[in-house]
């Protein structure tokens, strides 16, 4: 399931004047200087940029230190959150009404129900499930969002493989 479109425009009203903040501060590319440069940017270039955000967090403080009066005391409120972040591999496991989930690849092991922003996860990752992708989950108001940035492969498991993940999510996860 997608966030609402008024929800997703919240999303990146803050997400994007934050990666150009980290990008200005640590000079990672020259074509990001503004939020509107974000947008059309090739994803390789803000990879590096969320890449280098989520190894200092701390400036996520100081984004909001320079720039919080910018923003409602919600949005503030959920860029701080942002310092929750989850970054890593995940499994593609299943798409569910409300959202999708996606399971850790490592114990301990956690589902996230992840919800997509303007395309539905089923269009970006197919329906032949499970797919290892890797991405980062942030806290969004009363859900979990990717950052929208992913590393995905054409690896397909086999049934051996899939049963151990079915296992994971059934008896790690679904009985708790």
């Amino acid at each position: 399931m997608q966030l609402p479109e008024t929800e997703i425009e919240q999303f990146f009203r803050s997400f994007k004047p934050l990666l150009a903040f980290v990008n200005n501060k640590l000079h990672i590319t020259s074509g990001i200087k503004t939020a509107a440069d974000v947008n059309g940017y090739p994803v390789e270039e803000r990879r590096k940029v969320r890449d280098k955000l989520y190894q200092t967090p701390g400036l996520i403080d100081e984004f909001l230190k320079n720039h919080g009066s910018e923003f409602s005391t919600e949005d503030a409120a959920i860029i701080r959150s942002w310092k929750g972040f989850i970054e890593g591999k995940f499994y593609v496991y299943r798409y569910l009404k409300r959202d999708t989930v996606f399971l850790s690849t490592k114990e301990p092991y956690k589902a996230y129900g992840v919800m997509s922003f303007y395309i539905p996860f089923e269009d970006l990752f197919g329906y032949s499930l499970t797919r290892l992708i890797e991405t980062v989950l942030l806290p969004f108001k009363d859900r979990i969002v990717s950052d929208g940035i992913f590393a995905s492969s054409n690896i397909y498991f086999g049934s051996g493989i899939r049963r151990s993940i079915d296992f994971v999510y059934i008896f790690h996860l679904k009985g708790k």
